[in-house]
């Protein structure tokens, strides 16, 4: 189709019209033999004169690729990929030229994307993170688009994002504004008043990206190195409780936040752990979900070890001590060191079984 039109000049189309009527072409058939042509602004315009649905199946079956020509040309390719839902399409004919593009065009073009997601037009794969990871590097440049939109639509891409090395936004923000933390709680855990639906592939991908995500948060609002501004802490813990509360999501918040809590450095004071303003945060709240969610974050802490054959439980019973120590430190913080106390005691459990299987072993 190419060669004819290089060799006989754009004219030549015009009987490729006549001849996809003679015989009877399907729209589906024309349109993907003209999708085979090159961008140009002569040619469009040519396509713009067959019917309207082979001129549809062009648009449709057009493969994207990156365009170089003028930027006006640029704008009526994109608005013809965007007119017919084709996100990533326009964004794959702008890839190389991403800066030409207004800051609305690109986020209205992520929307898109998703809609082609869901609807399967599209697969989730490397090429989608390829060219979604260049809008993004596009989007953190400029100064119109604010952190807390961005961020929000880094959440729908996570899965994107899988071994970036540099902080998203969205790490930030989240122990910041308390609205992008609990959408992200929303997105990972469903409640009673949501309706049951089958999610789709993004959302699976991204409700996972999210939990790990969840999982991973080691920094806690208002700290700075080892120190917590116990103002700001107190602050985002109730904004963020009010608006799970309000999303029905309440008591799976708090746990999560009581994870995220656990890794809290010690006091600069007296060397305890918890530091000062999470003690402050157990007592004022006396929620048992948050308190949970610290005893599970701390027994998780631990991470890998390695344990001699016939050692026992002696690890566990390091441990057992070291958390009744600060539990006795603190006595006037009556749920800290409640707390403090049963992990101790879960310590000790472990050192047990730890002795018994040492003891097993050594029958053997």
């Amino acid at each position: 189709m190419q060669y004819g039109v290089e060799c006989f000049g754009t004219e030549w189309l015009n009987k490729i019209k006549v001849y996809f009527k003679q015989f009877e072409i399907t729209p589906d058939r024309a349109g993907k033999i003209l999708a085979s042509l090159r961008d140009s602004q002569v040619i469009w315009n040519i396509i713009e004169g067959f019917e309207d649905n082979i001129k549809e199946k062009y648009w449709l079956q057009k493969q994207p690729i990156a365009m170089m020509g003028k930027t006006s040309d640029l704008f009526v390719l994109m608005d013809k990929y965007i007119e017919r839902g084709r996100g990533l399409a326009a964004i794959i004919s702008a890839s190389q030229r991403l800066s030409e593009i207004p800051s609305t065009t690109l986020l209205y073009l992520l929307d898109i994307v998703v809609k082609e997601i869901n609807s399967q037009d599209i697969q989730f794969d490397t090429m989608l993170s390829y060219y979604v990871k260049k809008v993004f590097d596009e989007l953190k440049q400029r100064s119109d688009v604010s952190e807390t939109d961005l961020a929000f639509k880094e959440m729908t891409y996570l899965p994107c994002f899988p071994d970036r090395d540099e902080p998203l936004i969205l790490h930030r923000l989240m122990m910041k504004k308390p609205e992008i933390f609990i959408e992200a709680i929303c997105i990972v855990y469903r409640s009673d008043e949501d309706e049951q639906t089958e999610p789709s592939e993004l959302e699976v991908k991204r409700a996972t990206s999210i939990y790990r995500l969840l999982e991973k948060l080691q920094i806690l609002p208002g700290q700075i190195d080892n120190e917590i501004d116990q103002d700001k802490l107190e602050d985002w813990c109730e904004n963020v409780r009010h608006l799970a509360k309000l999303h029905h999501r309440q008591e799976i918040t708090d746990h999560v936040v009581g994870k995220i809590l656990a890794h809290a450095p010690n006091s600069s004071v007296d060397n305890s752990w918890p530091h000062e303003a999470i003690r402050h945060i157990i007592e004022i709240l006396s929620s048992d979900e948050l308190e949970q969610g610290i005893q599970i974050g701390r027994y998780n802490k631990r991470g890998v070890f390695t344990r001699m054959l016939y050692e026992g439980g002696n690890q566990e019973r390091k441990l057992a001590e070291q958390y009744r120590e600060w539990a006795n430190s603190m006595p006037h913080c009556v749920r800290t060191s409640a707390m403090l106390f049963r992990i101790a005691d879960e310590w000790e459990y472990s050192a047990k079984h730890a002795d018994i299987r040492a003891a097993k072993a050594d029958l053997n």
